[in-house]
């Protein structure tokens, strides 16, 4: 299945796949549980979007518009974060290798790390959803 690079693609990608995650109990919950706002920076394509997740439900915003600081930036490409997102990457040895790069508190990557399995599920459902031709 080949990839876009079409950020606009991507960002309807990415709003379809944490709308799911979110609506998913456990996994807003999960995600509520961090009380922080993360920033998530692609390249290749330049985009990137905010995950609030310090209210009552965590919330995906398109976007960084200046509104919410970060408390933590996860930055890597496109490819990379499809491998990521799809469970087929090593997120210990990306982040060793710089493929994942992160500014502040690092940990909340880590603290997601329980959710992956499921995560990955939802995202793989998606991009079915997506790209499936």
């Amino acid at each position: 299945m080949p990839l876009t690079s079409d950020p606009e693609i991507i960002q309807n990608l990415f709003q379809d796949f944490f709308n799911a995650v979110f609506a998913n109990d456990s996994l807003n919950k999960g995600f509520r549980s961090l009380d922080k706002v993360i920033e998530i920076a692609y390249r290749k394509p330049e985009m990137s979007f905010i995950l609030e997740c310090r209210t009552d439900e965590a919330r995906f915003l398109p976007g960084t518009d200046g509104t919410y600081k970060p408390d933590v930036t996860i930055m890597m490409d496109w490819e990379t974060a499809h491998k990521f997102w799809m469970g087929d990457l090593d997120t210990i040895s990306a982040l060793f290798d710089q493929r994942i790069r992160i500014k502040g508190d690092a940990a909340a990557l880590l603290d997601l790390k329980p959710l992956f399995k499921e995560t990955s599920a939802i995202y793989k459902q998606v991009v079915l959803k997506h790209f499936d031709s």
